[in-house]
Parts: C-alpha cells; sequence; structure tokens
C-alpha cells in the first residue's frame, strides 16, 4: 500500500485513509461508511466475497479502487450495496464476467470497468439502468478489443 493510515488499527474505520463516513453520535468518532476511495494506492491482491460486507453495510455510496493491482473476478456480492452510485475498478487485474448483481444497483450512476481482461457479455440489468436514465453508459474495454461484450447504448468502449 502507498498509504495505509489507520487500517489494521484499533481506530475507527472512519478515521482509515480513503475513507468517508458520516460521522454518529455526540463525539463523532463513530459512523456509516459512505466512501472507500483507494486509486493508485499500490493495492494487490483479489477482493474476497466475505470481505465485501465485513464492517461496511449498506449504506456505501462510493467504491473506488482505480489504478491498483486488484485482480480476481468482481464479486457478485457487490450488488448488495443498495445507495452504491460509484463504483470504479478500472485499470486493474479483475478479470470473468460483470456479476449479474450490480443490475439490482438501482442508484448507480457511474460504473468504470476498463482496463481489465474483462470479457463475457454485460449484464442486461446493467444495461436497463443505462436505458432507464440512472447509469451513465459504462466504461469498458469492449469486444472488438477482446474484451466485454456490450451494446454501443449500453457502454463506452474505450
Amino acid at each position: 500500500w502507498a498509504a495505509s493510515t489507520h487500517w489494521a488499527t484499533d481506530r475507527s474505520e472512519c478515521d482509515w485513509y480513503g475513507v468517508s463516513c458520516v460521522r454518529m453520535g455526540s463525539a463523532g468518532s463513530d459512523g456509516i461508511i459512505r466512501e472507500i476511495s483507494l486509486p493508485g494506492n499500490g493495492l494487490t491482491g483479489s477482493i474476497p466475497p466475505g470481505a465485501v460486507l465485513a464492517g461496511v453495510g449498506g449504506r456505501l455510496a462510493g467504491l473506488d479502487l482505480s489504478g491498483n493491482a486488484v485482480g480476481g473476478t468482481v464479486p457478485e456480492a457487490l450488488g448488495v450495496f443498495a445507495n452504491l452510485s460509484v463504483l470504479d475498478l478500472r485499470d486493474n487485474d479483475f478479470t470473468g464476467r460483470i456479476p449479474e448483481s450490480l443490475g439490482r444497483l438501482k442508484n448507480l450512476e457511474y460504473l468504470y470497468v476498463d482496463g481489465n481482461a474483462i470479457t463475457g457479455r454485460m449484464p442486461d440489468g446493467v444495461c436497463s439502468l443505462v436505458e432507464d436514465g440512472v447509469l451513465n453508459p459504462v466504461a469498458a474495454d469492449c469486444a472488438a478489443s477482446g474484451g466485454l461484450e456490450c451494446d454501443p447504448d449500453c457502454c463506452e468502449c474505450v
């Protein structure tokens, strides 16, 4: 990690580098995690499916892991974050398919998955969010360059 201030300590998650919270309580030390932003922070490995819910809860609005070396598949469990409006996974080492569960994110406005080795077809549920005007076109490496199969109305091929 390039910056990991207070991570893996007994400090509140709201004090961790890259974590933004809505503060609760009289002292304001505890809160609800609203955003995790760790772009270009030298992260490696994968996102374990069980770790997606650990300590975060369902109120996460933004997750930015762009510009790291995070790999493996995009976890299906990300689809539980009903308040997620930004999911930025670009420029990592993700492989496999986009999970169907992302089509359940009715507040998702921005989805960036370009710069990975993602294949398969963009789930219909995700494209429906674009059609409904909720989600902006998804930034993706499209099949023409060996990546994701996606309708032009759904994806912005980069």
